[in-house]
């Protein structure tokens, strides 16, 4: 069942376009994960949902029911919306249990009570029910917000980089012990992060957010085996580009055939290679396939990184375990996975 719905939003600060024409859902139990640069529009989209800023164009439903429109605006205090900031935004003059309290909706004091005790064990917290925020460690206030968030029952949570300022090794404890108390709850959340890797670590659904406009959106395999676009395609880390033309279905590289049925005749095209998705091969047995030559050699950890040269002087970059003891100026056969992405070279940019 889909919680949050953003229909068409656009939205700008002056002169300048923050957002433009972004559709996306979230169901209820999923952590939907905005990807993008700064500046790419994440933070003001949560906003919106939120009911902080007013939407100036589009339509954005929660549970069916639309909250913002053209000619609607519900308060934020009647979204049921959560909202876990990056500083988490705790009263500094209130103790734990005042805390997680402020964000309950009225009723019996000792119903309000007996919920704060349940929010706080949810998330192991109960014991600090005491305590000032001041006294907390970072993983323990981020905890503390997200009860406070919590008690409002909110249809949808927005954690705007809620992690980013936990030390790396707390991160990933927190981060689960929240996403887990979330799909428990069957919150619909929306989550932003310019990391992609915690992108592809905690989303069941991700978008890519760039120049205010979604590039892609899909689980994060996909987008990081199949992206649609160079930026989408850079954000998950290095990638290897070899340019080149559609000529019977595919395209030639300087290793062999890439096939490119889905793109047509004469387009100019780009394969895309991330490093692992190439390997190599002594050219001492294979005399017959094309050969290229190692350029370059790094120690990085249990991998070594190695460049290669191409016979038409096509440099690629690929992370290899040592299983040979490569050498700069060896001759190599380059092997690569048997589909690689292969986009028009004008969706280089969005």
């Amino acid at each position: 069942m889909t919680s949050l719905e953003l229909h068409n939003v656009s939205h700008r600060f002056g002169a300048a376009e923050v957002l433009r024409e972004v559709s996306l859902q979230v169901s209820r139990g999923e952590v939907h994960c905005l990807l993008g640069p700064s500046g790419s529009g994440k933070s003001t989209l949560l906003r919106l949902v939120a009911g902080l800023e007013t939407l100036q164009q589009g339509r954005i439903d929660i549970d069916s029911t639309e909250v913002a429109g053209a000619h609607h605006h519900l308060p934020p205090e009647q979204r049921r919306v959560g909202f876990v900031f990056q500083d988490y935004a705790l009263f500094p003059h209130l103790d734990v249990r005042r805390n997680v309290l402020f964000g309950m909706p009225p009723g019996p004091s000792h119903q309000r009570n007996q919920a704060v005790i349940d929010l706080l064990e949810r998330v192991e917290m109960v014991r600090f029910a005491g305590a000032m925020p001041h006294t907390l460690s970072g993983g323990e206030q981020q905890r503390v917000a997200l009860a406070r968030a919590l008690a409002r029952r909110p249809q949808v949570m927005l954690l705007d980089e809620p992690f980013s300022g936990l030390d790396r090794s707390l991160r990933r404890a927190v981060r689960s012990n929240t996403l887990a108390v979330l799909k428990e709850a069957g919150v619909a959340t929306l989550m932003v992060t310019h990391d992609p890797r915690e992108a592809r670590l905690v989303a069941d659904r991700l978008s890519v957010l760039h120049g205010g406009e979604i590039l892609q959106s899909g689980p994060p395999l996909d987008l990081y085996h199949r992206p649609s676009s160079l930026p989408v395609a850079e954000l998950f880390g290095p990638i290897n580009r070899v340019s080149g033309i559609v000529k019977g279905r595919s395209v030639e590289v300087p290793w062999g055939v890439v096939d490119a049925r889905d793109e047509t005749e004469g387009a100019a095209v780009v394969v895309l290679l991330r490093p692992e998705w190439i390997w190599l091969d002594d050219a001492d047995g294979f005399r017959a396939e094309p050969a290229a030559e190692i350029a370059g050699i790094t120690a990085d950890g249990p991998l070594v990184r190695v460049t290669v040269r191409c016979a038409d002087g096509t440099l690629l970059s690929l992370a290899d375990v040592p299983r040979h003891a490569w050498t700069v100026g060896q001759s190599v056969v380059v092997r690569t996975i048997d589909d690689p992405p292969v986009i028009r070279s004008d969706s280089d940019r969005p």
